[in-house]
């Protein structure tokens, strides 16, 4: 038998997440075989913030992000390698990517945005790297 909290929220059918991050770190945890408790308190956060992150109800800062990788032993790019895979075109990543890139770098700071771009210089000049 199915679990009525979990097939309903809301009143509603739940229906897998429309945001490609939050399906990304869900595939990521599920692969990692955590629960969202589980990679919760490896970053610091309740059960709910992943929930709510999955969902697209939150979007993970940059530290978040960072940290959500770290504890799942991926690199960051690995969320958005798996956005583009799943939605199968270059331009719908590009589109969703320069949003929330834009909206990310206007909270840096300086020091911050220097450090961002001496990783993204090594990390287009990586050995290995596909175009």
């Amino acid at each position: 038998m199915v679990c009525l909290s979990r097939a309903f929220h809301n009143g509603r059918m739940s229906t897998p997440s429309d945001s490609p991050i939050g399906n990304a770190i869900r595939h990521f945890r599920n692969l990692a075989g955590l629960k969202q408790e589980a990679l919760a308190e490896r970053i610091g956060v309740d059960a709910n913030t992943i929930s709510r992150m999955e969902r697209g109800h939150q979007q993970p800062t940059l530290d978040r992000l960072q940290a959500l990788a770290e504890a799942l032993e991926r690199p960051c790019s690995d969320f958005f390698l798996h956005i583009e895979r799943a939605e199968g075109t270059r331009e719908r990543l590009s589109r969703y990517t320069v949003d929330h890139l834009t909206q990310a770098l206007t909270r840096l700071t300086p020091l911050q945005r220097e450090a961002l771009v001496v990783w993204l210089d090594a990390f287009m000049t990586a050995p290995g790297r596909q175009d």
